[in-house]
């Protein structure tokens, strides 16, 4: 007498073997294309080297108060995600520059501050290894350059980058520049 199969729910569908699928064949490089490789890794090797070089000469800079310094009035700054986005900077380089803190724990960071870290950053990892969007923005002359740069939404119409803010005062909310927030009530 034949086995019983195992009982099974109304529902269950049966097993479907696996289609097995064709390998393709595996790609042989020419010679040239393997030097190519070899120079490219030789170049990304050597850019590592250099941002390990950067990353330790960076020094964290040590404030008196734990709210940094008060900026002057007119002074052009960015929040710290802003500054991030905008100069392509982590957190700890951002930790080398003087910075405005806030009672809510938000901080603003001069914009020429944050571009001369950009710039050295620049110099030491090199001008194709490192670039930022708010060099374009900033060093823009032609107002037609700008305009266009402005209606894509990469910064001001003054040639700043995007959400960059003046102090007005000691404040949050005298930070000037900040986009408005429409309230629904």
């Amino acid at each position: 007498m034949p086995r019983a199969p195992r009982m099974k729910c109304a529902f269950a569908e049966p097993d479907v073997p696996k289609i097995k699928k064709a390998r393709a064949a595996p790609v042989k490089s020419t010679p040239e294309e393997k030097e190519e490789k070899k120079a490219l890794a030789k170049a990304r090797a050597a850019v590592r080297e250099k941002k390990k070089q950067w990353e330790a000469t960076l020094k964290p800079w040590v404030s008196r108060e734990s709210r940094g310094v008060q900026f002057a009035l007119g002074t052009k700054a960015q929040f710290r995600s802003d500054a991030k986005k905008a100069f392509r900077v982590t957190d700890a380089e951002l930790e080398t520059i003087p910075f405005m803190g806030f009672a809510s724990s938000k901080i603003i960071y001069r914009l020429t501050d944050c571009k001369q870290l950009a710039d050295r950053k620049r110099a030491a990892l090199g001008s194709d290894a490192f670039d930022y969007p708010a060099r374009a923005i900033m060093e823009c002359t032609d107002p037609k350059e700008r305009i266009l740069l402005y209606a894509s939404g990469y910064g001001t119409i003054m040639g700043d980058p995007d959400h960059t803010v003046t102090v007005e005062g000691t404040s949050l909310r005298s930070l000037s520049g900040r986009r408005a927030v429409q309230r629904p009530y």
